[in-house]
């Protein structure tokens, strides 16, 4: 059985604002910064605070300002800058478009989640004020490993190989994803990058790309290491001596 809306009257918790000049339209996301409604934007936990959406917009100096309810006559542009709302799906507080809607939260270190709409149709949903989470970019789980391996981020690895161990990057990171090798039984490990990737050591790089490596001398080398952007990775720490091609 399918969905069907009987009306078109929206039902919603919110307030008539005054605000003069504000320049918002239908769907944009807002937070109060303590003197002025603004638009919301997840490039930091405290400018991911959502406080509103603005459901109509009465004239220049006066929007009516949704807590929580639901919201008719979205655009899908620019507060979904993917295109029409998919109904059924959750979106998020954009990190890439203030004011705006996304399916794909944010994932840099630092930056907040918010979780604020669930789409009814393509141009109407649910709408609830929440506060962000912050990205979290740190180990989650501990992983024993004895064959070769595609590294996940925010993963450790306990080297227990009977040969050396080869870890590929992963294919896809962002600024502030962490990885842990931790050397224990076998003959040691390597790392494999992918194309355009490369790690720094010490103030050493590796050779860009697949030609490159990071090879350890002992079963007992460890690394600690951080995504410094979405193609290289930074040696924060280090136990034993490495091999840097």
């Amino acid at each position: 059985m399918s969905y069907t809306a009987i009306n078109n009257i929206p039902s919603y918790v919110g307030n008539i604002i005054f605000q003069a000049g504000h320049g918002f339209i239908v769907g944009d996301v807002l937070r109060f910064d303590g003197v002025n409604y603004v638009k919301s934007f997840a490039i930091t936990l405290a400018a991911a605070s959502v406080d509103g959406m603005c459901a109509f917009v009465m004239d220049v100096n006066h929007f009516y300002l949704v807590q929580v309810g639901t919201v008719l006559n979205l655009a899908t542009a620019p507060n979904n800058p993917a295109g029409a709302y998919v109904p059924g799906a959750v979106y998020y507080l954009s990190d890439i478009v203030p004011g705006a809607l996304t399916e794909n939260p944010g994932t840099n270190r630092g930056e907040g989640i918010t979780t604020c709409f669930k789409a009814i149709t393509t141009t109407s949903g649910y709408f609830m004020a929440n506060a962000p989470q912050e990205v979290d970019n740190d180990i989650d789980d501990w992983t024993t490993v004895v064959n070769n391996t595609l590294m996940n981020v925010k993963q450790g690895y306990i080297v227990n190989g009977v040969g050396s161990i080869s870890f590929t990057l992963p294919t896809a990171f962002s600024e502030g994803d962490q990885i842990m090798i931790l050397g224990a039984i076998g003959n040691g490990w390597s790392i494999i990058q992918n194309a355009g990737q490369s790690i720094i050591l010490n103030g050493t790089t590796t050779t860009p790309g697949v030609a490159g490596s990071l090879t350890s001398n002992n079963n007992w080398n460890s690394v600690y290491m951080i995504a410094v952007n979405a193609t290289q990775w930074q040696i924060l720490s280090v136990a034993g001596t490495l091999t840097v091609v």
